[in-house]
């Protein structure tokens, strides 16, 4: 009887053990989601994190704790590779990434997909990668929808394809992905795979801007640079460049440089021009070098330095901007 009873205990003491790891081990999962969960994973809405939003420190570690807490947990696997992923840890994220993948992770599917796409960890594999995005976007997944519409626009691993590319960021717009929303306004902007509407354009970009996307805010100044769907407004694109510039959009440097030299706009500013077509350089936009070589060729202070612009010219050249080749061709000829 003393024997029973002391077994009994035992295997009591054990169950409470053993739930009690469970629980631990549930309550570090969820500290993990909380910090590293994506808002358009399903569930995960209000608690998901935008990438600007994450503390990638407190994330990494939680996470890490999640992973060795519960090592067959695919949602923590998929969080881990995305932590990894945006700080560019990629041996990390794709050993993660390929666990989550592998058991129908849809986040982890178009992490992966992206990895091979990009070649971050070797050549770039699209035989590989397509299925994943594929994968992804038939579960349903924003971003796996989204990502596999850049490879249907540039025809990465596809054949090109902008009416699917088309569908793919409607799908992915109709989440909320501000991503999606620019994207799909850039093709009603060029009437590529869609039929051409900047109206259409126009509130897409706005929808983008409201989500967030910054890049959204140029494509709104070009519109209004070029009067198309709205009445030409120079100043009004002016300031949509400097509200971009200020949230740090890749293109708002050199957009509002174009702006300030071209003397038809009326908004000539030599010296502020050539302080953003500097910082465009800087980040890696080629297009800065053109608008450094303009105002080289026709004088800061009115003295030009067609040496200085033939420079920029040349290296603008060399970065494919067509704009510097015929300047260069230009110069020659006189």
């Amino acid at each position: 009887m003393r024997l029973a009873a002391h077994l009994r205990l035992a295997g009591s003491i054990g169950a409470i053990l053993a739930m009690s790891v469970s629980l631990e081990a549930s309550e570090s999962a969820d500290a993990c989601a909380r910090l590293a969960a994506n808002p358009f994973q399903p569930g995960y809405e209000d608690i998901g994190k935008d990438q600007a939003d994450i503390d990638y420190d407190k994330a990494l570690d939680v996470c890490r704790a999640a992973a060795e807490a519960e090592p067959d947990n695919m949602l923590v696997q998929g969080w881990l590779a995305r932590i990894a992923y945006l700080t560019e840890d990629f041996d990390v994220a794709e050993r993660h990434a390929e666990r989550a993948a592998q058991a129908g992770n849809a986040m982890a599917q178009q992490i992966l997909g992206d990895m091979l796409i990009r070649g971050v960890t070797g050549e770039p594999d699209f035989e590989r990668a397509i299925p994943l995005l594929e994968a992804s976007a038939q579960s349903g997944y924003a971003l796996g929808q989204y990502s596999l519409g850049l490879s249907y626009v540039w025809g990465e691993g596809v054949e090109q394809d902008a009416e699917r590319a088309a569908e793919l960021f409607e799908a992915s717009a109709e989440q909320g992905f501000a991503g999606a929303m620019r994207d799909l306004g850039a093709l009603y902007y060029n009437g590529n795979g869609v039929e051409e509407d900047y109206e259409r354009a126009r509130s897409l970009f706005e929808q983008a801007v409201a989500g967030g996307n910054a890049e959204a805010l140029v494509d709104l100044g070009n519109l209004y640079l070029d009067g198309l769907g709205v009445e030409a407004d120079a100043e009004k694109a002016l300031e949509y460049y400097q509200d971009a510039d200020q949230q740090g959009a890749f293109f708002a440097p050199a957009s509002v440089a174009y702006v300030q030299i071209d003397p038809s706009y009326g908004l000539v500013d030599l010296a502020s021009a050539e302080e953003h077509a500097q910082r465009a350089v800087a980040i890696g936009d080629s297009y800065g070098h053109v608008l450094l070589g303009r105002i080289d060729e026709v004088g800061l202070d009115g003295e030009p330095d067609l040496d200085a612009a033939r420079q920029h010219y040349q290296a603008g050249d060399e970065a494919g901007e067509t704009e510097a080749t015929e300047a260069l061709e230009r110069l020659e000829a006189n």
